[in-house]
């Protein structure tokens, strides 16, 4: 992913959401979200060239998604998937904390990256160079970005992104879908009067060779429901899919 929101309880109707978009080359391998045949509690999309995934969700409401850092290169030619960390993460049953300490262990094995994990219960961020290790998300309200800056930087399109979903969220019957929209964004965004912040560049990426492939929300309502919904997007932004997965926590 490029461009992250995490929300913990932002309003009364949700306890957790999180939104993004994965900018990635038009011509590398992947395959639409769905239920993992080898693990058929976790759902996700999945890269088809490293064998991990992006974004991803287990029946019990737990999620990972991981963000590139460009700024740290590859530590070698045989370094392990970032993608690979979000099937880590959804494979074991271990604590945040515990998790990341393990990651924080490891983490020089990989290129750039931001993982966040965890549930409606408590999100947890790693990212790496900054060997940074975040207890984030967790204040009622608190909407968190994770873009491919560094974890000190901020971006206009990130401020977009927060200060869209928190006008949706503060509004009347907020369904998941709505909160596609933000993401959606293709156009550069002059300030308005009413506050809205400009952005130069828009959240939605546009381009023939590169662009956003997807835009995924994860949604885990006050009452369990969770609401998984990835709109998929081919050169030039053309539309070229959309799956919607309903299901409630599992215990």
């Amino acid at each position: 992913m490029c461009l992250v929101a995490i929300a913990v309880n932002p309003n009364p109707d949700y306890a957790l959401i999180v939104a993004g978009n994965r900018d990635e080359f038009h011509e590398r391998p992947s395959a639409a979200a769905h239920w993992w045949p080898d693990r058929p509690d976790i759902l996700g999309g999945v890269d088809l060239l490293a064998g991990g995934s992006w974004l991803a969700v287990r029946r019990d409401g737990q999620f990972a998604v991981v963000t590139n850092q460009p700024h740290k290169a590859a530590p070698a030619n045989d370094s392990p998937s970032r993608g690979d960390l979000v099937r880590q993460f959804l494979s074991t049953t271990e604590h945040v904390d515990e998790f990341a300490g393990r990651l924080l262990v490891a983490r020089d094995k990989y290129a750039g990256f931001c993982l966040a994990f965890g549930s409606r219960l408590g999100t947890r961020i790693v990212c790496e160079p900054e060997h940074v290790h975040i207890n984030g998300g967790d204040a009622d309200g608190e909407i968190l970005i994770i873009t491919n800056a560094p974890a000190n930087q901020s971006w206009p399109k990130a401020a977009f992104l927060e200060f869209s979903l928190r006008e949706l969220l503060d509004g009347n019957d907020c369904n998941p879908a709505d909160l596609l929209a933000p993401l959606d964004r293709r156009d550069a965004i002059a300030s308005r009067a009413d506050g809205v912040p400009a952005v130069a560049v828009a959240p939605f990426v546009v381009g023939d060779t590169y662009g956003t492939r997807a835009s995924t929300v994860f949604t885990v309502s006050t009452s369990g429901h969770c609401t998984f919904i990835e709109r998929r997007h081919g050169a030039g932004g053309a539309p070229a899919g959309e799956s919607r997965f309903d299901f409630a926590i599992a215990d």
